[in-house]
């Protein structure tokens, strides 16, 4: 089967959104680094998402792949020179593979949460309500806009990548399975956050906040509204959206870290290299480990 790689996202892609745990908002959110690698014929609708950082192209979220897809991926990798990396579905730490750690912060929705959360973050969360702090879901593309230019502010101030408008608009559109907080202040929107939501999982995409009201804690209140959100649409996880594992202290990654740290617990997992011998012993093992020979 005959693949490509593009940032372009055909039209019949929507139509799949609801079986996979990307969509087209997510892929234009950020073109420079995600990816869709798919036929170049419908026939079969094998697809997958990867991920560019450098060097470094990852492929994730691949709800149907087959060899061909791999293989296609390896050669991609080789010619323009990039490290394929591979999600593990299991943790082979005895053996000794090129590997990457990387880690997010999840929040349990399933139990109670507020109790679990850190004291601080509680005590910001209620001074944000005290402080005249209101949150709402947006309601049309003109919240949408405001967002973004606030959202630009912050990835100038904090050297993040940010998509074009024409593609950071596309989620105005996918609201089955996104949504944007934001924080009003005295009729100003001060703060937001874009989240993804699909099956058990609410995952954030984008956050910032106006750098003359983060007195105020609009982004506490922000993230404890979607955990509510959360709740009572039944969804399990909130994932706060990555954790910077070598953060150095005093930065503003280390303090973005901290702040996460105070709604849930960092989760940590790895990154493999498609060598063809791992890709054998994460099989063995994953078969060990169904038939009971192994404790996880």
């Amino acid at each position: 089967m005959a693949y490509i790689i593009t940032k372009e996202v055909p039209e019949w892609w929507d139509s799949y959104a609801d079986s996979v745990f990307q969509s087209s908002a997510i892929i234009k959110s950020n073109p420079n680094r995600n990816l869709l690698i798919m036929p170049k014929k419908k026939k079969g609708i094998y697809f997958s998402v990867i991920r560019k950082r450098g060097k470094r192209v990852a492929l994730c979220y691949h709800p149907k792949h087959d060899k061909s897809l791999l293989n296609y991926l390896k050669e991609y990798a080789r010619e323009n020179k990039l490290i394929l990396l591979i999600q593990s579905f299991y943790d082979l730490g005895f053996l000794k593979f090129p590997k990457e750690k990387v880690a997010t912060v999840e929040v349990n929705l399933a139990g109670e949460v507020w109790s679990a959360l850190d004291k601080k973050t509680r005590n910001q969360i209620r001074k944000a309500g005290k402080n005249g702090v209101e949150v709402r879901l947006a309601s049309d593309i003109a919240e949408y806009k405001k967002f973004y230019n606030l959202l630009k502010e912050t990835a100038t101030r904090k050297k993040f990548d940010l998509p074009d408008w024409n593609s950071f608009s596309e989620i105005f559109h996918q609201k089955s399975i996104s949504s944007l907080f934001i924080a009003l202040y005295q009729g100003k929107l001060i703060s937001g956050a874009v989240v993804r939501h699909y099956k058990k999982r609410v995952t954030l995409s984008f956050a910032g906040t106006d750098n003359d009201f983060y007195s105020l804690y609009p982004s506490n209140l922000i993230y404890w509204k979607v955990i509510e959100y959360g709740k009572k649409n039944n969804y399990e996880v909130f994932d706060l959206g990555g954790y910077e594992l070598n953060a150095k202290k005093g930065s503003s990654k280390y303090g973005i870290n901290k702040f996460k740290e105070g709604y849930g617990k960092v989760v940590k997992f790895n990154l493999y290299c498609s060598s063809k011998f791992y890709l054998v012993a994460r099989r063995l093992y994953g078969s060990l480990n169904n038939l009971g020979w192994l404790k996880r």
